[in-house]
């Protein structure tokens, strides 16, 4: 039994992420480790001078996150950090985002993260990426909420405009250059692709004309209306089947919705989501979620946390662009506790199957105490 669940429910402690980052690459910064919180916010204050126009307001959220090492922030906010830390290529700001601030990659589909990108990759300032996003915001807002179908197709999509466009932008006129392309343009959209297509590319949805008469699951297993694929999904029933009768409740589930809104949301938003209606990403945590619930117990080594978190969660998390699991988050941290308390109660025959369904029974039974304690 974890001994107190409210340390799972605490936002995300971004201070001391940050100081680990530092901590882990002092040699780049010339830094003295252990680093203290004086030390890190007077680091951080100073590294601002090339924000240009955005200094005062990236001082403000670090002064904020100084005061409240939890402080709820924007992912704009965390870029500029990527600028202010002068993380000098691609690689190491996706390392900093997904290993450390626990955010999603970088997405070369998204216009704005392209010249984010592109400025990385030639080492620009943030002052020209403002303003080469301001100079192209007509372009910006006339990204279509999901790519072409072209690009919907090709799932390596991403790579070839990678490979054909980033790596051979060195200057702020050769992105200049590059945007005003129109096969570039046509590539551009405000959702990740690459993130909807890992939750829901394998998933036959039945929508009628309406969202507001959805019948129950179809006669074909495979066939799903969004109602009930909301449903197997949010109530934490495994897709294939499982045991139990501890299902979370509609009820339930808007509670947790607060508690973990990186996790858990409300239909009428899970619905935007599949149809497209709206610009929104999919959630990190909803992923995790899906791959709990679809775990394959005959090519995932659940006895061992190499082959559970590492082989089958962070890989597959890490393919589709997400963070990896990170204790410092409050539901990965649970998912983690859950599991190797499972193991420790496992017995020598449990078989994957079975140290799945003991699994998701447990951490169902967390969330459910989650429901009664808030």
């Amino acid at each position: 039994m974890l001994e107190d669940i409210t340390e799972y429910v605490n936002h995300f402690n971004y201070w001391d992420q940050i100081k680990k980052f530092l901590e882990d690459n002092h040699e780049i910064y010339n830094l003295n480790t252990p680093i203290n919180d004086e030390r890190l916010f007077k680091f951080l204050k100073n590294s601002s001078a090339n924000l240009g126009k955005d200094k005062t307001t990236f001082q403000k959220f670090i002064k904020a996150l100084f005061i409240d090492h939890t402080h709820t922030t924007k992912r704009k906010n965390i870029l500029k950090l990527c600028f202010a830390l002068n993380l000098s290529s691609i690689e190491l700001a996706n390392q900093f985002l997904m290993n450390y601030m626990s955010e999603k990659e970088l997405s070369s589909r998204n216009l704005e993260e392209f010249v984010i990108l592109c400025a990385l990759n030639c080492q620009l300032s943030w002052s020209d990426v403002i303003s080469i996003l301001d100079t192209h915001k007509q372009l910006i807002d006339q990204q279509p909420l999901a790519p072409t179908d072209k690009v919907n197709e090709i799932d390596h999509q991403t790579r070839k405009i990678y490979e054909n466009y980033i790596l051979h932008i060195n200057s702020l006129q050769d992105l200049e250059e590059a945007l005003n392309i129109k096969e570039l343009q046509c590539s551009f959209s405000r959702t990740r692709n690459k993130h909807y297509l890992a939750l829901l590319d394998d998933v036959i949805f039945d929508v009628g004309d309406t969202f507001g008469d959805l019948e129950e699951l179809s006669d074909e297993l495979d066939c799903y209306t969004i109602q009930s694929y909301y449903n197997n999904m949010f109530e934490m029933h495994s897709l294939d089947g499982d045991i139990g009768d501890n299902f979370l409740t509609q009820e339930e589930i808007n509670q947790l919705i607060p508690l973990f809104p990186d996790v858990f949301m409300n239909y009428g938003l899970f619905a935007d989501l599949v149809s497209r209606r709206r610009s929104l990403d999919v959630p990190s945590g909803t992923y995790l979620l899906h791959l709990l619930l679809t775990i394959d117990t005959q090519d995932t080594d659940l006895t061992t946390s190499k082959g559970f978190i590492d082989e089958y969660l962070n890989h597959y998390l890490n393919n589709a662009g997400f963070p990896s699991l990170n204790t410092s988050k409050g539901f990965d941290k649970l998912v983690i506790d859950t599991y190797d308390e499972t193991l420790k109660e496992s017995l020598s025959t449990d078989t994957n199957d079975d140290i799945r369904q003991k699994l998701l029974f447990k951490l169902r039974e967390y969330l459910k105490m989650y429901c009664k304690q808030f």
